[in-house]
């Protein structure tokens, strides 16, 4: 029961409960402000795991994307670090390598490389460094440190992985064979993939040097497909490593290229047994692929049949399976799906939906290259005396093949 005077004294209050509800709420507003905390989590669109921070003002973070810092500048206030602890300075253990991105009104981190399978990282983020990079004021609260450790666990299968397909799939390839592409069961750890791809010659021995390594490496979207060079400057002529190495590849040679069980899948699953491949290298290619000397399949109409093109040689697999295109005569792109052929020689397109009366355009992106890197704009590697097989399009980026499909 309220007292006489607590009964008086709320109503000689009663004319400003406007004001008190305004402070009250203010003062609500100001402890119930979001601080900034991470969040850690696996993405299963893009296969990955995001490390996120999150809770920061959006003027502040507006002020970030102005300022655009260079990724280091992220790595002063946002590090990313192996272990349950921030390194001690006498240990000088640069952070996590990777990518910062604004998204969301948040800070996302991705690894260069995937997070260790049941490791520890310790992330955390300086508000006073954040502050000061975005030039705004700072107080004794922006000094305070927020950390956060956190796990990768077992998110996916224990299936091992496999090794489901290498191109070029033909058994002779020619001496200035420029890529390969291997393709996994499942996605892959990357940054030490030629610590487990090796090459040998048919003595057994290991040829060294001859792939090109890059970081970072070449991967799919995916994280399932990994495409590896043989060392450009060794396959063009007269060029420094060329002259003081060779080229890679001996014509008249069988070679073996092996891949070891050591190779892992993100979730540290050893391949499930090695993989080999033996091929015999042909004379060099110096020659760019001649679409007048290719062969086309028509379909009937009112069919699902496929429209092929036989290129008479083998052809890059990646580039030819995404290359070319078919479109109608409105000119929207048909919609089916694509096959690459034995060896890489042929390319098959079969539609969704039937084939309808009228006009179609095949268009061919002129940077499609067979195995050696020639494309239909230029050689990979070509003498400034070669004038018989330069490209007839050089000035082109598509060449555009015109069919018709006559009424039912």
């Amino acid at each position: 029961m309220f007292s006489k005077e607590l009964f008086a004294f709320l109503l000689m209050m009663k004319n400003l409960s406007g004001f008190i509800l305004i402070c009250f709420t203010s003062f609500q507003f100001t402890f119930a402000q979001v601080a900034p905390e991470f969040n850690f989590s696996f993405d299963s669109i893009s296969g990955t795991h995001k490390l996120i921070l999150s809770g920061l003002e959006k003027e502040d973070l507006q002020k970030l994307k102005m300022t655009d810092p260079e990724f280091s500048r992220f790595q002063e206030f946002f590090p990313v670090y192996f272990g349950k602890n921030a390194p001690e300075k006498t240990e000088n253990l640069p952070p996590v390598a990777g990518k910062y991105v604004l998204e969301n009104d948040a800070i996302c981190f991705t690894p260069r490389y995937p997070y260790l399978l049941r490791k520890s990282y310790y992330a955390c983020f300086y508000a006073g460094k954040f502050k000061n990079i975005i030039n705004s004021p700072v107080n004794d609260f922006n000094e305070n440190l927020i950390s956060f450790v956190f796990m990768v666990e077992n998110t996916l299968d224990n299936q091992p992985p496999e090794v489901t397909q290498v191109y070029p799939s033909l058994d002779v390839i020619p001496q200035n064979q420029l890529r390969i592409y291997i393709h996994f069961s499942k996605k892959m750890l990357t940054g030490h993939s030629l610590e487990h791809i090796k090459l040998y010659n048919q003595k057994g021995e290991p040829e060294e040097n001859a792939f090109l390594h890059l970081d970072p490496e070449l991967w799919d979207p995916s994280g399932k497909r990994l495409t590896i060079w043989f060392d450009p400057g060794r396959i063009k002529r007269d060029l420094s490593p060329n002259l003081q190495y060779g080229v890679p590849l001996r014509v008249g040679e069988k070679y073996t290229l092996q891949i070891s069980t050591a190779f892992k899948d993100i979730q540290g699953n050893r391949l499930h047994q090695s993989f080999e491949k033996t091929f015999v290298v042909g004379k060099a290619d110096r020659s760019s692929p001649k679409p007048e000397n290719w062969e086309i399949t028509y379909p009937e109409p009112n069919s699902t049949q496929p429209l092929s093109i036989f290129f008479n040689e083998a052809m890059d697999q990646a580039l030819t399976s995404r290359m070319i295109e078919v479109f109608d005569e409105n000119n929207m792109v048909k919609q089916g799906s694509v096959t690459i052929g034995k060896e890489e020689k042929s390319w098959t397109f079969t539609p969704s939906e039937n084939w309808i009366s009228g006009k179609y355009q095949i268009s061919i992106n002129t940077k499609l290259e067979d195995l050696a890197g020639n494309s239909l704009q230029r050689l990979f590697d070509a003498e400034t005396t070669q004038f018989s097989t330069t490209p007839s399009f050089k000035t082109k980026d598509f060449l555009t093949l015109e069919f018709e499909i006559p009424a039912f």
